[in-house]
């Protein structure tokens, strides 16, 4: 164990060194960054627009373009026979819409908050 004084304002103070303090502030320094990551991951899924209120505004009839105004561009479109199916999110968390000439036909949701 290391001593150092310091002087503040005129008074001497003794301070200790302790050589484990590093890895004590290396770790503070890590958990804060990670609650920094989860928090900001936290805060973009709430800005989600994969969620109920933009679900209830998604109608029957509406075109491509006025959907991906709702919720952005999709994760992945295939056409089969004139259907457009078209997945918002990912297999946990999705929006499914089908379109037929370039119109909603059908919607569903899994997970949605």
């Amino acid at each position: 164990m290391a001593v150092a004084a310091a002087a503040d304002t005129g008074a001497k103070r003794r301070r200790v060194i302790l050589p484990h303090c590093n890895i004590v502030v290396w770790q503070i320094k890590a958990i804060m960054k990670y609650i920094t990551i989860l928090s900001l991951a936290f805060f973009l899924a709430a800005c989600s627009p994969l969620s109920v209120e933009n679900y209830n505004k998604l109608k029957v009839g509406m075109s491509y373009d006025e959907v991906k105004q709702i919720l952005g561009p999709p994760a992945k479109c295939s056409d089969v026979l004139g259907v457009k199916h078209c997945s918002w999110g990912n297999e946990q968390r999705h929006v499914d819409v089908n379109f037929v000439g370039d119109q909603v036909l059908i919607f569903s949701a899994e997970n949605i908050h």
